[in-house]
């Protein structure tokens, strides 16, 4: 999925399988739910490398399983 370059305040969460889906959906529910009105662009999931659980807002990497190891906290990633 390609997000056109003129979309403003778009988060994207990446992950490598499905079996991450329910925590990609949980989180972008939690951003939509507290965030409604400064991501109009909307939350994308898409496919992601193996090990990764990638959060991106306006293509600028926020959260990386990946590099942490970890799976982030909800309030982590809304703080940014």
């Amino acid at each position: 999925i390609e997000i056109a370059e003129d979309v403003v305040n778009h988060a994207r969460v990446g992950l490598p399988v499905l079996g991450y889906l329910p925590r990609a959906a949980g989180l972008a529910e939690n951003l939509l739910h507290d965030f409604k009105d400064n991501i109009p662009g909307g939350v994308t999931i898409v496919p992601g490398r193996i090990g990764s659980f990638e959060v991106t807002w306006n293509g600028e990497l926020i959260f990386s399983k990946y590099a942490l190891d970890r799976f982030p906290d909800p309030l982590e990633v809304e703080a940014v």
